[in-house]
């Protein structure tokens, strides 16, 4: 990738989150969505068709409360691979999959 793209998609990036914003992310979410971030997740992700044991990559993963929904459907088969470019958000997404083996995060910006 060319220096010029790589500064034109980094420019794309408007903030990583951190500290108190990762452990209060997904409350914002439900405050912001008026209660109803766990249904648009499970409907989007019904919409995505994915089967028992897909491989998934999930960009800007957040705090993975997608990938437990994703997990539902996947089954012990399927695999999971997060990405997201904030390591307070990887952290806090690996403490909350921990018990799931098939599940693997990349601390790395999307474009990269």
């Amino acid at each position: 990738m060319s220096e010029l793209a790589r500064t034109t998609m980094s420019q794309r990036t408007h903030g990583e989150f951190t500290g108190a914003a990762v452990r209060h992310y997904d409350r914002t979410m439900d405050l912001f969505l008026l209660g109803r971030y766990q249904n648009f997740i499970e409907r989007a992700i019904e919409k995505m068709g994915i089967r028992r044991g897909d491989a998934i990559l999930d960009l800007g993963s957040g705090s993975a409360r997608n990938l437990c929904v994703m997990l539902q459907v996947l089954g012990d088969t399927g695999r999971v691979v997060g990405v997201d470019s904030s390591g307070d958000m990887i952290q806090y997404a690996r403490q909350r999959c921990a018990e799931y083996p098939q599940v693997s995060f990349l601390h790395q910006r999307i474009e990269e």
